[in-house]
């Protein structure tokens, strides 16, 4: 009987040692919504889901009060401060980032991406955020990566084309430490105390 509890015991385990392959296809038109088709593939491509549709733009809702939308950014700024001001958080979420890489492995990337926010200021500084995650990618991929910023106005266009391996059992691993560690339970009541005191 023990053997048997044993073998229960382990088989989540397994489970999650099997790889996961993700296959992702997004397009966007300057005029259209997006266009995705996803497809997760497990056990080496015998279970398999795809997801496919297009996303038309949002309708214009009601603005929100001015005074209401102030306080909100204003909240999450302060919750978003008190994160980042933690004591070893940003070190750790950067370990955690790093291991997480580690559990994936991409296999195809092409990406085309025009963009532009309206402002001229402000898509010289999400070019720049942008280029600064493109660093993270491993040389041979940044080649297959085109971010072209569009300073005239705002923008959104371009084709994404991805095929990524995940080891689900390395990806819970890291999450599980990074949300057991001390350091995250401080970042979090920082958080929280910074939210009370908004």
């Amino acid at each position: 009987m023990s053997l048997w509890w044993a073998a229960l015991a382990l088989l989540p385990v397994l489970l999650a040692s099997v790889p996961v392959d993700l296959e992702v296809s997004l397009t966007k038109a300057r005029t259209a919504g997006w266009r995705k088709q996803i497809r997760l593939a497990w056990m080496f491509g015998l279970l398999g889901i795809r997801f496919s549709g297009r996303r038309e733009g949002r309708e214009e809702s009601r603005p929100a009060k001015e005074g209401q939308r102030t306080g909100r950014h204003a909240g999450s700024a302060r919750r978003l401060k008190a994160l980042m001001a933690s004591r070893g958080f940003l070190r750790r979420s950067a370990r955690l980032l790093a291991h997480l890489r580690q559990s994936a492995r991409v296999r195809r990337l092409q990406l085309d991406l025009r963009f532009g926010c309206g402002d001229p200021a402000e898509t010289g500084r999400l070019s720049g955020l942008f280029h600064a995650v493109l660093g993270i990618l491993p040389v041979r991929w940044r080649w297959n990566v085109n971010l072209e910023p569009e300073f005239s106005g705002e923008c959104l266009e371009g084709a994404c084309q991805a095929e990524v391996r995940f080891y689900p059992l390395r990806a819970i691993a890291a999450v599980l430490a990074f949300a057991v560690s001390p350091i995250a339970w401080r970042a979090v009541f920082a958080a929280a105390l910074a939210r009370r005191r908004a």
